[in-house]
C-alpha cells in the first residue's frame, strides 16, 4: 500500500496509531523476519522497512476489505501530499487511482476518481518539464482512463499522443493523436 519501503512515521499516520506503537510491531516484524529495516546510514532508504517477500506483501493486502483498502489509499494519498507536496504527484495519484479500484461504487468515486486524473496531469507535466517525455506521456493517458469529459479525454489524449511523438514512439503517437482527432 505504501509502495516497496516505508517509514514507520507515514505507516503511524496512515493507521492513524501512534508512532511507538507502530515501531513496536515493526520491530516484532524485523525480528520474525517478516519485514526488514535498512539500517546502513549512507543509504537513501535509511530507516526505511520493506517486506522481505513481495507474496506475504501481496497477501497482507489482499487480507483488507475493499473499504479498508479504499480508505488506506486515501489516506496514503493524503500523508504523501502533505509530506512531499508537488514533488512526487505520480505516487498520489495512484493511490487515489487505487482507492477507485477498490470501490468503483462509492458515493465519492467520481471526486476521488476527477483528484486522481488532475494529480496524473501536474505528473505529466513534470515530466515534460524534466525532459522525461515517456513518462510524462504514460501519466497522460493515465489521466485520459480517469476523464469522463469527452473533451477532456481528447485533449489529454492529444498531449499524450504529442509526448510519445517527442519520445520517438512513432506508432504510439499516430495511435494516439488518431484517436483525439476522432473524439
Amino acid at each position: 500500500m505504501l509502495g516497496k519501503t516505508f517509514g514507520s512515521g507515514l505507516l503511524a499516520r496512515v493507521a492513524s496509531r501512534p508512532e511507538e506503537d507502530v515501531e513496536r510491531v515493526l520491530s516484532s516484524l524485523v525480528r520474525k523476519e517478516v519485514l526488514s529495516l535498512q539500517a546502513d546510514p549512507r543509504s537513501p532508504e535509511h530507516g526505511q522497512y520493506g517486506f522481505l517477500q513481495d507474496l506475504v506483501r501481496h497477501v497482507a493486502y489482499e487480507t483488507l476489505s475493499r473499504r479498508d483498502r479504499k480508505l488506506r489509499h486515501l489516506a496514503a494519498a493524503d500523508q504523501v501530499a502533505a509530506a512531499l507536496g508537488d514533488e512526487v504527484p505520480e505516487v498520489v495519484a495512484a493511490h487515489l487511482a487505487a482507492a477507485v479500484e477498490a470501490a468503483p461504487e462509492a458515493a465519492d468515486a467520481l471526486e476521488i476518481r476527477q483528484r486522481a486524473g488532475r494529480m496524473y496531469v501536474l505528473a505529466a507535466e513534470r515530466a515534460e518539464r524534466l525532459a522525461a517525455a515517456g513518462e510524462a506521456q504514460r501519466f497522460f493517458e493515465q489521466a485520459v482512463d480517469l476523464a469522463d469529459d469527452p473533451v477532456a479525454k481528447a485533449e489529454l489524449t492529444d498531449r499524450a499522443g504529442r509526448m510519445a511523438w517527442v519520445a520517438n514512439r512513432t506508432d504510439d503517437a499516430r495511435r494516439l493523436l488518431e484517436r483525439a482527432r476522432s473524439g
